[in-house]
């Protein structure tokens, strides 16, 4: 049993080498690059959805954080993208009222960035980042 098995292994590495493998060891083959097709679909999928819309936050005492819509304009949004650089946080401006943020971002972090924007003296005191901007 041994031998056979021995002969069987120095068969298949043969046929792998003139890339005649037998239908099962074939789909074999196939399953593993079908999975690491698959792999590589579903991480720049994942990749893509790391981004969410920005939307202005702000805080009530009895309410605790809740979205702005209102403050959204596009001053503000130019203001979020100065904030944004100077952290380095990734964020992609679609257009004018439409920005994108790294999904990563918290809330209460989206909140401390709108705080910010509407800041002037922080602002003032914080210049962007050279090189970190919106995409």
């Amino acid at each position: 049993m041994h031998l056979l098995r021995g002969s069987l292994r120095s068969h298949f590495r043969a046929k792998r080498a003139q890339g005649k493998l037998p239908l099962p060891a074939a789909l074999c083959t196939e399953m593993k690059f079908l999975a690491l097709s698959l792999v590589l679909v579903f991480s720049a999928t994942a990749h893509a959805q790391a981004m969410r819309q920005y939307m202005p936050l702000v805080y009530e005492p009895n309410v605790g954080i809740k979205p702005a819509p209102e403050l959204l304009d596009k001053g503000h949004l130019d203001n979020v993208v100065h904030v944004l650089s100077v952290y380095r946080i990734k964020c992609k401006r679609e257009s004018a009222l439409n920005l994108l943020v790294d999904s990563s971002v918290t809330l209460e972090t989206q909140w401390n960035y709108t705080t910010k924007a509407n800041d002037k003296q922080w602002l003032k005191e914080h210049p962007p980042e050279p090189g970190a901007k919106c995409t």
